[in-house]
This record gives structure tokens, sequence and C-alpha cells, in this order.
């Protein structure tokens, strides 16, 4: 267990010491959260006395910035020495201001950067145990808010990269749920996926997957139609040419429906409604389908 956790995403940024969290007190100021968040993520490279006032007050700095700047870093360090490190954690001079942390502490926004980077890695390696396990974990602290009180152009950056990094990892646990056979965490992915970005064609894709996986070739249909629906209606838009390739795939897998002598022309969506009724009867019994409209 590492000696000291920093969790940057959730309600209230905590900081965790042998798996207890701390109380601190000098966290209660907002200001003192921010610069926290900031002087630890950057503390390869440590912002400018300005850079770090420009963050923390957004809407234009108060007149005697310089004092109130040092008031707050004073409160980062306070916050640091409650939770067991030592004065020297934070230093300030001309440059800028520089946090150091003991080798071993975790915060968790870089912990979801380089689980969802091994995620990726081990799904490219035929890993999928260990992309699912690491896509799990990424995802779990990027579906989470940063410093949800906060607001400026550095906070709504890293909530930006958050949120792809959250998409990212939905994707490698979709896809290697599907390759595990867990076909109901590749749909809860998928619809995860949906609810974040409406319409990312690539979980309607692995929705089609896992469906058709677990033998539910009438419910990938219907999500077929779901996204052809949605792209039409909201955008004006037809599915992306991988994910009619995955329908027609999907159509392929039953010749009663996929062969025909005279195939149609131009008539993807009124296929997949076909299909997918015709899908539903096999399921829950006769249903009956009215076509109108000039021959």
């Amino acid at each position: 267990m590492p000696s000291l956790r920093i969790e940057l995403t959730g309600q209230v940024p905590r900081i965790v010491r042998g798996g207890d969290p701390v109380a601190v007190a000098a966290l209660q100021r907002l200001q003192t959260r921010l610069a926290l968040a900031v002087l630890v993520l950057e503390r390869d490279s440590p912002p400018s006395k300005h850079r770090l006032s420009d963050i923390l007050w957004p809407d234009g700095s108060p007149p005697t910035w310089d004092t109130a700047l040092r008031g707050t870093v004073s409160r980062v360090r306070a916050a640091l020495l409650e939770a067991g490190l030592s004065k020297d954690a934070v230093t300030s001079s001309s440059t800028g201001v520089r946090v150091r942390l003991p080798p071993d502490t975790v915060v968790d926004v870089e912990l979801a950067a380089a689980e969802l980077a091994a995620a990726e890695q081990a799904i490219t390696d035929g890993d999928h145990e260990h992309a699912y396990a690491a896509a799990c974990t990424a995802g779990a602290i990027a579906r989470a808010t940063l410093l949800p009180d906060c607001g400026g152009e550095w906070v709504e950056q890293w909530r930006v990269r958050l949120a792809s990094w959250y998409e990212r990892s939905l994707a490698v646990a979709a896809q290697s749920a599907v390759a595990l056979g867990r076909y109901p965490a590749a749909v809860a992915a998928g619809e995860d996926a949906l609810r974040a970005d409406p319409y990312a064609e690539w979980a309607f894709r692995i929705l089609m997957r896992a469906r058709a996986a677990a033998g539910e070739r009438a419910a990938a249909l219907d999500v077929y139609e779901r996204c052809r629906r949605r792209l039409r209606d909201d955008l004006g838009v037809n599915p992306s040419p991988e994910t009619e390739a995955a329908y027609l795939e999907l159509l392929g897998a039953d010749p009663s429906v996929a062969d025909s002598r005279f195939p149609l022309v131009g008539r993807d969506a009124e296929l997949a409604t076909l299909a997918a009724q015709w899908a539903h009867a096999g399921d829950a019994g006769p249903r009956g389908v009215v076509l109108v409209g000039e021959p």
C-alpha cells in the first residue's frame, strides 16, 4: 500500500495516508483545493507564480495577488503537513512553486492515465483479462468529476481530458468483455459510453457485437436501428461505413434474411426494420408488417 494517496476527483479532494483519510482542515477552502491539484499534477514542471495566480483566480487576480497567493501556498503546505509530510514538501522561489511528494505517492488522476495506457497495450497484446481489469480501474477514476466546485480553463481542460480517458476505457472494457464472453459487462460498458456520448458509433457497434454473440440477434438489430434513427433524427446523417458493415455482417448471419437474388438498393433502413421484426417473430410469435408507398 502506498504511503500517500491524493484523490483529486469526486465530491471533495482527499489525502489518504496508510489507507485512512486524513482530516485536512486547510482543504476546506476552494482556492487551496485548486492550488493543491495544480501543484500536484504539475510537480514535474512547476508553474510560475503568475501562472498559478491566473489559474486560481480565472476571473482576474486580486490587486494584492502576491499576498493572496502566499497565503494559499501556505495552506497547501499546511495540508501536506497534516498528511505527515515535511514543511519542505512545498517550496516557493522566484521561478515558481514546487511540490515534492514521496516516490510511492499515488495520485488518482495519474493512476487513471497509467491504467488506461496499460489497458490499451494489453488489448493490443491480446491479454483481455488484464485489459479489462485495467480499463475498469481507469474508468472508475476518469468518470468522476475533477474538483466539482472549481472552474476556469485549467480545470475544464483536465475535465475534457478525463472525459476522453473515460470513453477510451469504456471502449477497451467493452472489447475485452466481448472477447472474454462477458456479454452483460460489454453491454453495460457500451450503454455507459452512449450516456457519455449519445453519438458514439463504436459503442453501438460493440452493443451489436455483444448482443449477437450472446445469441440476442433481435436485440442486436434493434441496436442498429436505434443508432440509425438517432443519427438521422438528431444529426441528419447516416451511420458510418463501419457501422453499416457490422449491420450487413449481422444480416449475413441469417441466410433467410440476407440471401436474395434481387438485392434492394438504398433500402438499408427498411431492411433493418424488417430484419428486426423477423428476428422478434422467432422469439415472440407472429408479427405483421405493412409496406406502403409507391411501387
